[in-house]
This record gives structure tokens, C-alpha cells and sequence, in this order.
């Protein structure tokens, strides 16, 4: 039967096998364990290398402070892995600049509740006809970031990536010495 269920991590990408939680019934090899085929139970998870460009090792993360609230907002306080990689103002000002733009996003104002009210009293359905305001302000994030990682920290062969791609948890800055993509 060639119509079996796998499991995966990501959309199209299976489970390696040697993943404990993958039924040995399922497996590609008929269940043989790891050490039948000659091999380390973790041979088949990666592990990044120092030499990696996308690799754990060579990422800095700027945490999130919470310090006022639950607005998302990032540490100014520039990561030691950058030290002489970037000068301290131009970090700070390029986070001090996301802070913005999620403070203003996270704004109440008239103009906020008056769109919230219009959009109940037609069952939603303006939300179909209009970009809510959140949105614009978190395209205009990533307009600033992508503009921000061309300009700034592609020359220094650092990679700023979007905060929402990490769920907002984190700013993410690649360390490399060369980028291609």
C-alpha cells in the first residue's frame, strides 16, 4: 500500500527517519532500527556548522522588553556578537524605529474605533472591501526592514530579518561573510 500518511515538519518536508516519533511501520526501511543500518540514532537531524551562512551559530537575537508593557518592543541595547560589527547608533536607531512603528500600530485613536464600530454593524464584510489598519502598519514594518537589511546590514554582511517571521518574539540579525540570496 504506497498511499501511507507521513508525518511532516514543514509543508512537503517528511520527518527524518530516524525521528522517534515516527512509527517504525511507516518507515522507508521497513522499521530497521538505527543501529541495524549502521548508523547513530541522531545522523539524520542537522546540526549547524560554524561555516553555515543560515546556521544557529551565526545568528544574534535581540529579545523582546517588556518593560512597558505588552507592546511589542525590542532591546536597544546592542548584543555583544556585534560589537564592532555596527556601531551602536545605527542599531539603536534602526530598533528604535521598529519600536515606532508597532507603537503606532498598537494606538487607539477615533479613527480606530469608529472603523471597529462600521465594521461590526456590517457583519464584517468591510473587512473584505479595506486593509485593517494593523496590517498596513506591519507592511510598512517590513518595508522598513527589507530597506533597512538592503541598505545597512547587507554592506556589513549582516542579515536583518523581519520580526514577523519570528512570531515577534525576536529580532533577528544573521552574522555571514557572504550573502547570495
Amino acid at each position: 500500500m504506497s498511499d501511507r500518511y507521513t508525518p511532516t515538519l514543514f509543508e512537503g518536508e517528511p520527518l527524518p527517519a530516524t525521528s522517534p516519533r515516527l512509527d517504525p511501520a511507516l518507515q522507508p526501511n521497513g522499521g530497521s532500527s538505527d543501529a541495524e543500518r549502521g548508523q547513530s540514532p541522531t545522523s539524520a537531524i542537522p546540526v549547524p556548522s560554524d561555516n553555515a551562512g543560515d546556521g544557529l551559530r551565526n545568528c544574534v537575537f535581540v529579545a523582546r522588553d517588556y518593560s512597558e508593557g505588552n507592546t511589542p518592543a525590542f532591546s536597544t541595547e546592542l548584543p555583544p556578537p556585534l560589537h564592532g560589527r555596527i556601531s551602536q547608533q545605527v542599531f539603536e536607531n534602526t530598533i528604535r524605529s521598529i519600536n515606532e512603528i508597532f507603537r503606532r500600530a498598537e494606538t487607539l485613536t477615533s479613527q480606530l474605533v469608529l472603523r471597529n464600530c462600521m465594521s461590526c454593524m456590517t457583519g464584517y464584510l468591510m473587512d473584505f472591501c479595506l486593509e485593517n489598519p494593523y496590517e498596513q502598519h506591519m507592511r510598512r514594518l517590513s518595508t522598513f526592514v527589507l530597506q533597512e537589511d538592503e541598505t545597512v546590514y547587507r554592506p556589513l554582511n549582516l542579515r536583518l530579518v523581519d520580526p514577523l517571521e519570528r512570531g515577534l518574539r525576536c529580532v533577528e540579525i544573521r552574522l555571514a561573510r557572504d550573502f547570495r540570496d
